[in-house]
Protein backbone atom coordinates (compact mmCIF):
# COMPACT_ATOMS: atom_id res chain seq x y z
CA UNK A 1 0.00 0.00 0.00
CA UNK A 2 2.93 2.29 0.63
CA UNK A 3 3.82 2.20 -3.08
CA UNK A 4 0.62 4.14 -3.83
CA UNK A 5 1.93 7.12 -1.88
CA UNK A 6 5.21 7.78 -3.65
CA UNK A 7 5.97 11.27 -4.90
CA UNK A 8 7.37 12.37 -8.27
CA UNK A 9 10.86 11.30 -7.14
CA UNK A 10 9.54 7.78 -6.44
CA UNK A 11 10.11 8.26 -2.71
CA UNK A 12 7.62 7.41 0.02
CA UNK A 13 5.88 10.60 1.08
CA UNK A 14 3.71 11.31 4.08
CA UNK A 15 2.39 14.49 2.49
CA UNK A 16 -1.11 14.67 1.07
CA UNK A 17 -0.27 13.73 -2.52
CA UNK A 18 -2.91 11.20 -3.62
CA UNK A 19 -6.43 12.07 -4.69
CA UNK A 20 -8.85 9.75 -2.88
CA UNK A 21 -10.78 9.36 -6.12
CA UNK A 22 -7.66 7.79 -7.67
CA UNK A 23 -7.07 5.30 -4.83
CA UNK A 24 -9.08 2.61 -6.62
CA UNK A 25 -6.88 2.94 -9.73
CA UNK A 26 -3.68 2.97 -7.68
CA UNK A 27 -4.75 -0.08 -5.68
CA UNK A 28 -5.53 -1.98 -8.89
CA UNK A 29 -2.18 -0.93 -10.38
CA UNK A 30 -0.30 -2.23 -7.32
CA UNK A 31 -2.50 -5.34 -7.10
CA UNK A 32 -3.93 -4.52 -3.68
CA UNK A 33 -7.09 -6.60 -3.27
CA UNK A 34 -10.30 -4.76 -2.47
CA UNK A 35 -13.81 -6.13 -2.13
CA UNK A 36 -15.42 -5.63 -5.59
CA UNK A 37 -18.66 -4.51 -3.95
CA UNK A 38 -17.01 -1.39 -2.51
CA UNK A 39 -14.39 -0.83 -5.18
CA UNK A 40 -16.33 1.88 -7.04
CA UNK A 41 -17.40 3.62 -3.83
CA UNK A 42 -14.08 3.52 -2.01
CA UNK A 43 -13.59 7.28 -1.81
CA UNK A 44 -17.17 7.86 -0.60
CA UNK A 45 -16.81 5.15 2.05
CA UNK A 46 -13.55 6.64 3.30
CA UNK A 47 -15.13 10.09 3.51
CA UNK A 48 -18.36 8.95 5.14
CA UNK A 49 -17.33 6.17 7.52
CA UNK A 50 -13.60 6.72 7.89
CA UNK A 51 -13.75 10.49 8.28
CA UNK A 52 -10.57 10.63 6.20
CA UNK A 53 -8.75 13.94 6.33
CA UNK A 54 -8.43 15.55 2.93
CA UNK A 55 -6.92 18.69 1.53
CA UNK A 56 -9.07 20.22 -1.19
CA UNK A 57 -7.17 21.69 -4.11
CA UNK A 58 -7.84 22.74 -7.67
CA UNK A 59 -5.55 21.77 -10.50
CA UNK A 60 -5.48 21.70 -14.28
CA UNK A 61 -5.42 18.12 -15.46
CA UNK A 62 -5.82 16.43 -18.82
CA UNK A 63 -8.91 14.19 -18.65
CA UNK A 64 -8.33 10.45 -18.77
CA UNK A 65 -9.07 8.58 -21.98
CA UNK A 66 -12.54 7.21 -22.56
CA UNK A 67 -12.81 3.50 -23.45
CA UNK A 68 -13.31 4.48 -27.11
CA UNK A 69 -10.12 6.56 -27.06
CA UNK A 70 -8.19 3.74 -25.42
CA UNK A 71 -9.43 1.33 -28.09
CA UNK A 72 -8.53 3.82 -30.83
CA UNK A 73 -5.02 4.22 -29.36
CA UNK A 74 -4.48 0.44 -29.35
CA UNK A 75 -5.80 0.14 -32.91
CA UNK A 76 -3.59 3.02 -34.04
CA UNK A 77 -0.49 1.32 -32.62
CA UNK A 78 -1.34 -1.99 -34.28
CA UNK A 79 -2.02 -0.32 -37.67
CA UNK A 80 1.25 1.63 -37.47
CA UNK A 81 3.12 -1.60 -36.69
CA UNK A 82 1.48 -3.38 -39.65
CA UNK A 83 2.38 -0.49 -41.95
CA UNK A 84 5.98 -0.49 -40.74
CA UNK A 85 6.22 -4.28 -41.21
CA UNK A 86 4.83 -3.97 -44.73
CA UNK A 87 7.37 -1.28 -45.61
CA UNK A 88 10.21 -3.31 -44.14
CA UNK A 89 9.11 -6.33 -46.17
CA UNK A 90 9.09 -4.18 -49.33
CA UNK A 91 12.62 -2.92 -48.58
CA UNK A 92 13.77 -6.48 -47.87
CA UNK A 93 12.35 -7.62 -51.23
CA UNK A 94 14.18 -4.79 -53.00
CA UNK A 95 17.48 -5.65 -51.30
CA UNK A 96 17.21 -9.34 -52.11
CA UNK A 97 15.97 -8.46 -55.62
CA UNK A 98 12.96 -10.69 -55.14
CA UNK A 99 10.64 -10.58 -58.14
CA UNK A 100 7.17 -9.44 -57.09
CA UNK A 101 4.26 -9.71 -59.49
CA UNK A 102 2.29 -6.62 -60.42
CA UNK A 103 -0.81 -8.09 -58.80
CA UNK A 104 1.03 -8.70 -55.55
CA UNK A 105 2.56 -5.22 -55.67
CA UNK A 106 -0.86 -3.66 -56.28
CA UNK A 107 -2.34 -5.70 -53.43
CA UNK A 108 0.46 -4.55 -51.13
CA UNK A 109 0.01 -0.90 -52.17
CA UNK A 110 -3.77 -1.09 -51.64
CA UNK A 111 -3.22 -2.62 -48.22
CA UNK A 112 -0.77 0.15 -47.26
CA UNK A 113 -3.18 2.81 -48.50
CA UNK A 114 -5.96 1.27 -46.43
CA UNK A 115 -3.70 1.16 -43.36
CA UNK A 116 -2.73 4.81 -43.86
CA UNK A 117 -6.40 5.78 -44.11
CA UNK A 118 -7.22 3.88 -40.91
CA UNK A 119 -4.26 5.50 -39.15
CA UNK A 120 -5.54 8.94 -40.18
CA UNK A 121 -9.03 8.09 -38.82
CA UNK A 122 -7.64 6.89 -35.48
CA UNK A 123 -5.42 9.98 -35.18
CA UNK A 124 -8.49 12.15 -35.76
CA UNK A 125 -10.21 10.41 -32.83
CA UNK A 126 -7.18 11.04 -30.61
CA UNK A 127 -6.94 14.81 -30.82
CA UNK A 128 -5.06 16.29 -27.85
CA UNK A 129 -7.33 17.27 -24.99
CA UNK A 130 -7.20 20.57 -23.23
CA UNK A 131 -6.54 20.47 -19.50
CA UNK A 132 -9.65 20.89 -17.37
CA UNK A 133 -9.89 22.42 -13.93
CA UNK A 134 -10.43 19.54 -11.51
CA UNK A 135 -11.01 19.53 -7.77
CA UNK A 136 -8.72 17.15 -5.94
CA UNK A 137 -9.28 15.64 -2.52
CA UNK A 138 -5.71 14.89 -1.51
CA UNK A 139 -4.83 12.55 1.31
CA UNK A 140 -1.76 10.87 2.75
CA UNK A 141 -0.83 7.36 3.78
CA UNK A 142 -1.08 8.36 7.45
CA UNK A 143 -4.62 9.72 6.96
CA UNK A 144 -5.66 6.58 5.06
CA UNK A 145 -4.40 4.33 7.85
CA UNK A 146 -6.20 6.42 10.49
CA UNK A 147 -9.39 6.24 8.43
CA UNK A 148 -9.15 2.46 8.17
CA UNK A 149 -8.61 2.25 11.95
CA UNK A 150 -11.72 4.40 12.55
CA UNK A 151 -13.82 2.16 10.30
CA UNK A 152 -12.51 -0.98 12.04
CA UNK A 153 -13.35 0.50 15.44
CA UNK A 154 -16.82 1.42 14.18
CA UNK A 155 -17.36 -2.17 12.97
CA UNK A 156 -16.16 -3.60 16.29
CA UNK A 157 -18.58 -1.37 18.20
CA UNK A 158 -21.51 -2.33 15.97
CA UNK A 159 -20.60 -5.99 16.43
CA UNK A 160 -20.28 -5.55 20.20
CA UNK A 161 -23.76 -3.98 20.35
CA UNK A 162 -25.14 -6.80 18.22
CA UNK A 163 -26.17 -4.54 15.35
CA UNK A 164 -24.10 -6.48 12.82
Amino acid sequence: MKDCFKDENNELSFKKIVDINELKIKFEKHQIPINPEINDDLSAILLCFGCIEIEKRWCNQVPIDTPEETKARVNLESREKKLEDSRQQREKDLKTKKVVSKEEEKKRSDEEAKLMQEIAEFKAQLKPKKPEKIRLNLTSLHDLMQSIDKMAEFDRNLSYWGII
